[in-house]
């Protein structure tokens, strides 16, 4: 059983990045003829409504981690009518919910042109109504699917689920491109977002009937239950809230307070940051059962913690790898994909990334907190200091734009979320932070040393190169001299046996 969760665990971890690699090779290709198919204009206008509407999910209200946690639970102890209970109450939660994001979009649609008066043109006003109408009816249709995802992962079919978002990474800009080509636009291509979502849902389903004989029942729900779901989700929805508040404002405000040039420059930028928290994200965001099983074990806090620093160390590497390979050729990378006059989309990009670099490397804390029902502080300092965010960055994007909800970001996440969470993690959590970045600090000297010799390299030797062969070079050098030099001079001994069992397991095979 142990052996096949690990397979599970793994293997859900390369699909994950094989998923994001595919995604973000893909989308460097064809993201520049999205543009140029629809105009800076309209490809803001796109951005922001997507945007707008991805506010919705804060209705989740956490209930994905809660049908995971308690369908775990259930299946543990071989209680078949409490499970298939849950779900039915679930699957008529989310039914409401579906309904009041309908009326909300209904809303927000209906009186578009008044919230982004500033930001919108006449013109545009008829394509945002529709787009906005489009994306609210896919997001209400999405609740009620949402169960089933949340229920293969609690079986942890961590493989079967990572393979259909493969499948879904490759058939996204394939039906995309098409659509543009026949000339649909944005409402082409919110019309295929709409199609993707139910196509796969429906196969979510399948599998749930088919391969996990997953019931449902509309009857004999437990009150007491539903109580403490909602105790344990409220704060799992104060975290949603903050992400959205963090990720997703940024856009809006901007529609707001600026132009739709601006809020195209910060997508753009949007797509680099996303890709750094997913990359340097994977890892942590599969030990939630670990840690849960290890606390309801009753082990020591100083076992707990040694797995807490072994994963952070492990993110910690691939945070400075990506964020260090970000500086040396985001720039050049930049105006080659899509052109100079996006230019700060990579500013705003590496002044995001650096607030999130040392916050991000200890995010297995976040697994540790939920598992021992302490993630109460955590959503609320984050709450608060998203608040403050939005407070900062109205005023700075006003003057700046995009940069000035950068510089706004930047402030907060770093100087308030970073020092707070690693005072809680160390003193209420009892995780040895301050021991992991004394651990950590050993290898900064490193990085900073590679990329002051990439830089002089850059003044000196590549700078005769063009654009592209100065980023294939300085991205290949700079790859290979940083995993040798963290593999032979900064790796533990076990660290590289993991690497070692990582390869063969992944040469050997991967099985739904």
């Amino acid at each position: 059983m142990e052996g096949n969760m690990n397979n599970q665990i793994k293997g859900g971890a390369i699909l994950s990045y094989i998923a994001l690699f595919l995604k973000i090779a893909i989308a460097f290709v064809y993201t520049p003829f999205v543009l140029k198919s629809l105009g800076q204009a309209e490809y803001g206008l796109f951005a922001l409504v997507n945007t707008t509407i991805s506010h919705f999910t804060i209705l989740d209200f956490g209930f994905g981690n809660a049908i995971i946690r308690y369908t775990a639970k259930f299946n543990a102890q071989n209680d078949k009518i409490k499970e298939q209970s849950l779900h039915g109450m679930f699957l008529i939660l989310y039914l409401f919910i579906g309904i009041i994001t309908y009326i909300l979009g209904l809303i927000i649609t209906l009186n578009i042109d008044t919230i982004f008066a500033k930001s919108l043109a006449e013109i545009n006003i008829h394509t945002a109504k529709t787009l906005m109408f489009l994306a609210t009816l896919n997001m209400a249709i999405s609740f009620p699917f949402s169960i089933f995802p949340s229920i293969i992962k609690a079986y942890e079919k961590f493989i079967f689920f990572q393979w259909t978002q493969v499948v879904r990474v490759i058939l996204n800009p394939l039906l995309m491109v098409s659509v543009l080509m026949l000339g649909y636009r944005s409402i082409g291509m919110i019309l295929v977002i709409t199609f993707l979502n139910v196509l796969f849902n429906l196969i979510y389903i399948w599998y749930c009937k088919q391969n996990l004989n997953i019931r449902i029942r509309f009857k004999g729900f437990n009150i007491h239950l539903l109580r403490e779901i909602f105790s344990y989700s409220f704060y799992i929805f104060l975290a949603i809230i903050v992400d959205k508040l963090f990720w997703s404002s940024a856009q809006v405000i901007l529609g707001i307070v600026s132009n739709m040039s601006e809020v195209a420059i910060y997508a753009i930028s949007s797509n680099f940051i996303n890709i750094f928290i997913s990359l340097t994200g994977i890892i942590g965001s599969f030990y939630l059962p670990r840690f849960t099983q290890m606390i309801a074990n009753q082990e020591s806090d100083k076992t707990i913690s040694d797995e807490f620093i072994k994963v952070s160390r492990l993110q910690f590497m691939i945070c400075c790898y990506i964020f260090g390979g970000f500086v040396l050729v985001g720039k050049n990378f930049t105006i080659l994909w899509v052109g100079e006059q996006y230019i700060n989309s990579f500013y705003i990009a590496a002044i995001v990334m650096a607030s999130l670099l040392m916050t991000i490397s200890q995010n297995a804390g976040i697994a540790v907190l939920q598992a021992k029902n302490l993630h109460k502080f955590r959503a609320l300092a984050q709450l608060s200091m998203a608040v403050l965010n939005v407070i900062i960055a109205v005023p700075l994007a006003t003057k700046w734009g995009g940069i000035g909800f950068a510089l706004a970001t930047f402030i907060i996440y770093f100087f308030g979320i970073f020092i707070v969470m690693s005072l809680y993690y160390q003193k209420v959590a009892k995780l040895d932070v301050l021991g992991l970045w004394k651990d950590l600090g050993k290898f900064s000297p490193s990085l900073i040393l590679l990329i002051i010799i990439f830089y002089l390299a850059n003044l000196t030797i590549f700078k005769s190169l063009s654009l592209v062969s100065n980023v294939i070079v300085n991205g290949v050098a700079y790859t290979l001299m940083y995993f040798i030099l963290i593999y032979v001079f900064h790796m533990k001994q076990y660290e590289k046996a993991e690497i070692k069992k990582l390869f063969q397991f992944f040469l050997k095979h991967i099985s739904i």
